[in-house]
């Protein structure tokens, strides 16, 4: 459960009518470059304890993240979250490694479910000037910038955890797989995956880790493909999204055009929305 403590030495002597206030502090290094971060930033709270009366810190680590996952199996382990929950305030590194992931092969993002648990409405996030040669923006004092970003716990990356769908891959359509190859794995980086080739030797399909979710490239292999007539007309670009739903059937019958669905290339059940039927880019839903 608790891996170190830190307690900050206490604050200059005051009388004893006035005992410190002292504010309690869990703190999570993290993974990667969070250990690192956190480390800084206990120093600088030491020092601010050095020059308050009346206000003293108590700093307890533990280990949350995914290393503690490789370690016990648990991201976020009950003891950690009650620390947090009962504390004060929380001091959170960079969670999460590239490397460890879910078996839906999407990052571990423990930071994310302390918020959702916690009940967050919002990450605040204060900005200020402190010296001039602090910015590259000429022309600014101390003081001149000032403002705080509200970035609430709604949008985006926190909606979707809770949709009754999740994006399995992005699907674009390539005249040359290796060409595309060139560019998005030897030039950006994106790890390849796996490539196969499907739907009796006429689609080769290519998968590429974009993170939380795959870049597959669909490349026709014969002339009589529709893909290959769907290319001509609109030449490489985003083909369809690929969503996984609960139950397809269920999913299907809520749109305004009904489909059938029919065997993927997974072995899973797949359904084809085509652009009328969800007013704008193809869809193709898989699950049950």
């Amino acid at each position: 459960m608790l891996s170190s403590s830190h307690s900050i030495d206490p604050s200059p002597a005051v009388s004893d009518a006035a005992a410190p206030q002292v504010w309690s502090i869990a703190v999570l290094p993290g993974d990667g470059i969070g250990p690192e971060v956190v480390t800084e930033g206990v120093k600088v709270l030491r020092a601010v304890a050095t020059r308050l009366t009346g206000v003293d810190f108590t700093l307890t680590e533990y280990a949350v993240g995914a290393a503690e996952f490789l370690r016990i199996g648990d991201q976020l382990p009950d003891p950690a979250f009650r620390a947090c929950r009962e504390a004060d305030t929380v001091l959170l590194g960079a969670m999460g490694l590239p490397s460890v992931r879910w078996p839906s092969g999407k990052e571990m993002t423990p930071q994310i479910d302390l918020r959702e648990r916690l009940d967050l409405y919002c990450g605040l996030r204060p900005i200020r000037l402190y010296h001039e040669s602090h910015t590259p923006l000429k022309g600014f004092r101390a003081g001149d910038i000032d403002f705080v970003i509200v970035r609430e716990s709604t949008e985006g990356l926190f909606s979707a955890r809770l949709s009754k769908s999740s994006p399995d891959h992005l699907a674009v359509a390539v005249p040359d797989t290796d060409a595309a190859l060139t560019i998005l794995r030897d030039q950006l980086g994106f790890p390849l995956l796996y490539s196969e080739v499907v739907n009796g030797g006429k689609v080769r399909l290519t998968h590429l880790d974009l993170g939380n979710t795959h870049l597959q490239l669909v490349e026709p292999l014969t002339a009589d493909h529709p893909l290959q007539a769907w290319l001509e007309k609109n030449g490489p670009a985003l083909h369809h999204l690929y969503l996984k739903v609960h139950d397809v059937a269920e999913a299907g019958a809520a749109v305004p055009v009904p489909a059938a669905p029919h065997q993927g290339t997974q072995g899973k059940r797949a359904l084809f929305l085509g652009k009328a039927a969800t007013q704008g880019v193809q869809v193709e839903l898989t699950g049950k």
